[in-house]
């Protein structure tokens, strides 16, 4: 992850910082630079850029961006930059991740992907859900209300 804060020192204007949430099988985190200005940001969800992990006992994984995992998917906007809104854990090492690419649309504001988790903590299935993110049953739920909570700031104000 050091490669990640590094790189993200080039937007001068930028903000880093690395969010952690926690399924017990593994750990969420994402660590991105933030916009400090919105009305100069070039993108709808204040983020220049975010990179998201999972990380096992025996493994960190490097999620690649949204857009390149699903790059034939009208649901997901290659044009927008998405970030981590939302985490819900699940059961057999399965957790969900809501991204949001900023605005307030149905279409590709905000994408919800289901993550499936071998052993050795590499990711064997990745499925678009499709429904309501509230309808998902969770063992445990970080909400876009516990963002906060689990930011560190890397850069003052």
């Amino acid at each position: 992850m050091q490669t990640i804060y590094t790189a993200l020192a080039i937007f001068s204007d930028a903000r880093r910082y690395v969010r952690t949430y926690d399924c017990s099988f593994a750990k969420v985190s994402a660590v991105g630079a933030a916009c400090r200005d919105e009305d100069t940001c070039p993108n709808l969800s204040m983020v220049y850029s975010e990179a998201i992990a999972f990380a096992t006992k025996n493994k960190t994984t490097q999620l690649e961006l949204l857009p390149k995992q699903f790059p034939a998917s009208a649901r997901v906007d290659p044009r927008r930059v998405y970030t981590l809104s939302a985490v819900r854990c699940h059961a057999n090492n399965e957790v969900s991740i809501l991204y949001w690419g900023g605005g307030n649309c149905s279409s590709v504001c905000e994408v919800a992907v289901r993550y499936k988790l071998s052993e050795a903590g590499v990711v064997t299935e990745k499925t678009l859900i499709e429904g309501q993110w509230s309808a998902l049953p969770a063992v445990k739920e970080y909400s876009t209300f516990d963002k906060q909570k689990h930011t560190e700031w890397l850069d003052a104000k």
